[in-house]
């Protein structure tokens, strides 16, 4: 298949994804403010907090009120936070960051001990930062 009909054919695919996220999120009753979920997650022993969801949502809002670099990526759990690469967001210490991809997983590393508030959400939301830090 030519390089254009792939390119094509991938747009055509993510838009069918945001609308069957829009569908099933009005069927699971989400669409007061199409958030899946809040959280306020403190790390264990091994810096990972994981979560899945049978819907893909479209954008996920992240605080990092710790001391140390908090890694959010849309990619399953692995022995250690992804450095670069797409669905990988580094959150500076401090600082609040809109990450807008899509995904059913959601893996947050960051330092044991601290915590970390995030809003995932079945659409895209306006890009925000409380604080930006050197990335």
């Amino acid at each position: 298949m030519p390089t254009a009909e792939r390119s094509e054919l991938a747009a055509e695919v993510r838009q069918l994804g945001g609308r069957l996220t829009a569908a099933v999120a009005e069927l699971h009753g989400l669409v007061v403010n199409n958030c899946l979920t809040t959280e306020t997650h403190t790390f264990g022993p091994s810096g990972v907090c994981h979560r899945d969801w049978t819907v893909p949502y479209g954008s996920v809002a992240v605080h990092n009120g710790g001391t140390a670099q908090v890694t959010v990526t849309n990619q399953g759990a692995a022995e250690s936070a992804p450095l670069t690469g797409a669905g990988v967001v580094p959150v500076p210490p401090g600082a609040g960051v809109v990450a807008n991809f899509t995904g059913r997983v959601l893996t947050v590393y960051g330092k044991p001990g601290e915590r970390v508030v995030f809003s995932v959400f079945t659409q895209p939301q306006a890009p925000a930062w409380a604080q930006v830090g050197a990335l």
